[in-house]
Parts: C-alpha cells; sequence; structure tokens
C-alpha cells in the first residue's frame, strides 16, 4: 500500500520528494544536531557522517518499509519526514502508519513542518486504507506537540 505514496508533493511553503544520496552532505550537516537528536527516537548521538548515507540507502525500498522525503524550500534541503508501518505497541495502539519528522534548527517557527506534516498526512489517507495515523512525541517537546494538535492528533499515552 504504501507504495501508492507520491513521490513528490507539492505545499505553499514547502516541497516534498523522495531523499536521494546526494542528499546526506546536507542531511548530516542539519541533522548532526543536538538540539534536533534529543526529540528523536531512533537517532544515534553524535550521528556519524557514514550513518547518514548507510541511512538514506535504507529509504524509499520497499512496498512496506519506510517511506522518507526530504522537505525543501526553493530546491534547499531543510529537513526529513517519514512514513513506516508499525505494529500496536506500547507507544502505538493499532498496527498502522507513523509518520516522523524532524527539521534543522535555522527553519524552526516558520510553518514549514506544519504543511510538511499535513501533506504527508494527506497523501497517506488517500492511499492507504486505515482510519489513524500514529505519531510519537517525547515530553516537553512543545513544537512537534502542536503541529500533531493543528493535524488533529489526540495524545493516547503518556
Amino acid at each position: 500500500m504504501m507504495d501508492r505514496l507520491p513521490d513528490v508533493m507539492e505545499g505553499n511553503l514547502v516541497r516534498l520528494r523522495r531523499v536521494k544520496p546526494a542528499d546526506a552532505v546536507r542531511i548530516h550537516v542539519l541533522f548532526n544536531n543536538w538540539n534536533i537528536v534529543r526529540w528523536l527516537s531512533r537517532a544515534p548521538w553524535p550521528v556519524p557522517e557514514e550513518g547518514t548515507e548507510a541511512f538514506i540507502s535504507k529509504m524509499n525500498i520497499g512496498a512496506d518499509g519506510e517511506h522518507y522525503w526530504a522537505i525543501e524550500r526553493d530546491v534547499e534541503l531543510l529537513g526529513g519526514i517519514s512514513v513506516s508501518m508499525e505494529p500496536a505497541s506500547h507507544t502505538q495502539s493499532q498496527t498502522g502508519p507513523h509518520i516522523g519528522y524532524w527539521l534543522g534548527e535555522p527553519y524552526w517557527l516558520r510553518g514549514y513542518m506544519s504543511e510538511a506534516a499535513r501533506l504527508l498526512v494527506r497523501a497517506v489517507f488517500s492511499a492507504m486504507p486505515h482510519q489513524a495515523i500514529y505519531s510519537g512525541v517525547f515530553e516537553g517537546n512543545i513544537g512537534s506537540l502542536r503541529i500533531q494538535e493543528k493535524l488533529g492528533f489526540a495524545i493516547e499515552s503518556r
């Protein structure tokens, strides 16, 4: 089902496009920042440069694997957003699509991530027969929680 997701999604502020190997250096420069990584559940610290290349090489492979898009504005890469099918667990009540995202610190508080998440949520609901999309937020990550609230996410557990 996830293979039905578009390669490119256009918004007023940002554009989402599938990540590619040439993005590795820019992703590493933005992502290797404790103010970003501390809010993510699966990111190493410090972020090894070769780890970024390995991460990109695993993305967008297979219909049900994790699918990852670069977030761009005027062809400048600002961050990343992904969706993967995840099983029910202590953090997700049912099996279903789970989105994750990050944005380079220089681009915070400009509405870019709100629009990127809205584009991906709309695409997932259009392409997949699920009634819910899941996403996690660490306590204290007010920015991500606010994005999810604007999109209609509800808190299931803490």
